[in-house]
């Protein structure tokens, strides 16, 4: 079997196991980080992206509070470029007051506590800066330091940072044991699940950032993390319907935030504890819920087309032997476990909890235990170190007119990639073709796509959508897929049959996610995906003798 040596490997590539690798790559540290999927194919890429100030905290959970605002403040500086400085508002409506009393002055003096910046303004101060808000609403707060956190992109950059300083980026390698001599874990064995082979990895220290998954991966160790997997159900509209961070003002609760994300606005969310993170249903009635609740604050939410909807699954750190109902009563704080400390295993440290925001600090934290565990001396330079990306601001009238390319698709491509749509673009200026758009809903030209293919680690369909949007727009890749399952196959040089089956799990995710909206204007256009790819590549007939098939096509459920 094959055997390599390196001092740290780090389990998970969502965005804590990607700043994990990054933070310690910057220290001198000779670093692999691992995945078992895409990189940030698990919590982190399905969440809702909202950017913490902590607000949402302040009154029962101040630590995660705190640990929000620090955070968040620190990202402004270092990743300007995957963020989106919103600001929020919450608002509450008669019946909140009454049934919640003084729990506004409560919010106000939970923030003034955690150091977050926060404001009581009128209702027509509120309905000047969110026009599209039910001018029902009796009370409102305004955030300045809520946002949207732009997950993928996000991940991307600490994952480009981290290989700039020569972590080994290694998407589709599966942890599938933990390696131990006696008291002490010696490393990893990992399945390669693209060159189909088995090998270990030994190393000086083993980082499990795993999310909600740290307790199956600690049980390879025979340790145990006090974690209650807690997923929340989201829903997506086909539009804006709100241009600031939308909270509901009352003791946190189901659908109580609006989050605008890009092309479209994503309601959220739910809460309920589950035992496999794995297997995570999308309830109707918590779909039923979210547009109930989205509606309330939102009227507009009503005559939008709902896209899709979707669950991810929190890593919730629960007290051990708590009963847990909804995950609400458990702080959103991190920690980073020392199982030598804790289980006497040497060599192994869980760090989980916390939120996407406070991924910076919770690879500081463990990163910190490495170093003392391995007998390294180097500090910790992410609180000023800007991330790959963020260098420089980016001029996009001037690149718009530089490549021929509408200002537009030039502003939506910074959003992804702040400074490195420079290195994007620099293709098309040699040959012209390589900006015609692939995807029209979210400008996604076939410089971006090939990009992602060759510098960011885009082995598959689903891995250039979470990587450009493509897929994630009003058409659901109805009128992109195929072609860029042709780039796919001309750089991999791919089998039809291969081809076949990347389409497939394409569709399997997009159905997965429809399945639960499929109703009205939707079922509509998924009736007319359906026939595209029925007319077009006989996937009604194909589909069956095909790797990842379910039934695709078919009646509404």
């Amino acid at each position: 079997m094959e055997k390599e040596r390196v001092q740290l490997v780090v389990i998970g590539a969502g965005s804590t196991g990607a700043a994990v690798a990054w933070d310690a790559a910057m220290r001198g540290i000779d670093t692999i980080l691992l995945e078992r999927g895409d990189l940030a194919s698990g919590t982190t890429g399905k969440c809702h992206g909202m950017l913490h100030s902590g607000a949402r905290y302040a009154v029962k959970d101040k630590e995660g509070a705190i640990e929000c605002i620090e955070e968040t403040k620190l990202l402004h500086k270092i990743a300007p470029h995957v963020l989106e400085k919103t600001g929020g508002l919450f608002v509450g409506f008669k019946e909140d007051a009454e049934k919640y009393p003084g729990y506004k002055e409560k919010k106000l003096e939970g923030c003034k506590e955690c150091g977050i910046p926060a404001e009581e303004i009128s209702v027509r101060e509120a309905l000047e800066i969110e026009p599209n808000l039910n001018p029902e609403i009796v009370d409102a707060i305004w955030i300045p330091h809520d946002g949207t956190l732009h997950p993928i992109g996000f991940v991307m950059s600490l994952c480009l940072s981290g290989k700039k300083y020569g972590a080994d980026i290694r998407p589709y390698n599966e942890v599938i044991d933990i390696l131990k001599e006696g008291d002490t874990v010696t490393g990893v064995r990992v399945k390669d699940h693209l060159r189909e082979k088995i090998y270990e990895i030994n190393s000086d220290a083993v980082v499990s950032a795993t999310g909600p998954w740290a307790d199956p991966i600690a049980e390879m160790a025979g340790v145990h993390v006090p974690q209650v997997p807690t997923p929340g159900v989201m829903v997506v509209v086909n539009r804006r319907v709100n241009s600031v961070l939308i909270n509901h003002l009352r003791p946190n609760s189901d659908g109580d935030i609006i989050v605008p994300h890009h092309t479209t606005s994503v309601i959220g969310t739910t809460s309920w504890p589950v035992k496999d993170p794995d297997k995570v249903p999308i309830p109707k009635d918590h779909v039923d819920l979210m547009l109930e609740e989205g509606i309330r604050k939102i009227p507009a939410i009503e005559g939008a087309r709902i896209l899709r909807a979707y669950a991810a699954c929190r890593p919730t750190i629960a007290p051990e032997g708590a009963a847990v109902t909804s995950g609400r009563e458990l702080s959103r704080t991190f920690e980073a476990f020392d199982h030598e400390a804790r289980d006497g295993l040497k060599g192994f440290v869980t760090i989980t909890g916390g939120k996407m925001c406070t991924a910076r600090g919770m690879a500081e934290q463990s990163i910190d235990l490495v170093c003392k565990k391995i007998g390294i001396k180097a500090e910790c330079h992410t609180r000023e170190a800007k991330l790959v990306g963020a260098e420089e601001p980016v001029d996009t009238k001037k690149l718009a007119e530089l490549f021929g390319l509408p200002r537009i698709y030039v502003q939506r491509s910074a959003q992804r990639w702040g400074a490195l749509i420079k290195e994007i673009f620099e293709p098309i200026e040699r040959e012209p073709f390589r900006g015609s758009f692939i995807c029209t809903d979210e400008f996604v030209t076939r410089a971006e796509i090939e990009y992602s293919v060759k510098n960011l680690w885009g082995y598959f369909i689903n891995d250039i959508r979470r990587r450009t949007r493509i897929g994630m727009g009003t058409c659901q890749g109805g009128t992109c897929s195929y072609q860029i399952a042709g780039i796919l196959a001309e750089e991999f040089d791919r089998q039809p049959a291969d081809v076949h089956s990347d389409l497939m799990s394409f569709l399997k995710i997009r159905f997965l996610g429809d399945k639960t909206v499929c109703w009205g204007d939707q079922f509509r256009q998924w009736k007319l995906h359906e026939a595209a790819y029925s007319c077009l590549g006989n996937y009604d007939k194909l589909h069956k003798g095909l790797p990842f098939s379910m039934p695709i096509f078919g009646e509404a459920p």
